[in-house]
């Protein structure tokens, strides 16, 4: 799933507005609509979206099928 779905997802399911989000990020509901549109968050960014959502924000890698990734 793209970014952009994942987020609107999560925010209609915990009801939070792309005008809210706009807002904590101290900038206008176009400019964050940008940000959706091109997938440029960054990490703090997806963090501050995940909190306001209650949620966690856990970037990860994951072993493909044909890898495996070490454990730390």
């Amino acid at each position: 799933m793209e970014q952009r779905f994942f987020i609107k997802d999560q925010l209609a399911r915990h009801g939070i507005t792309q005008t809210k989000v706009a807002a904590e990020f101290g900038c206008t509901l176009q400019n964050f609509n940008k940000k959706m549109r091109r997938g440029t968050f960054s990490f703090e960014e997806l963090e501050k979206i995940a909190n306001l959502c209650g949620c966690h924000f856990v970037p990860r890698f994951e072993p493909s099928a044909s890898n495996t990734c070490a454990e730390s």
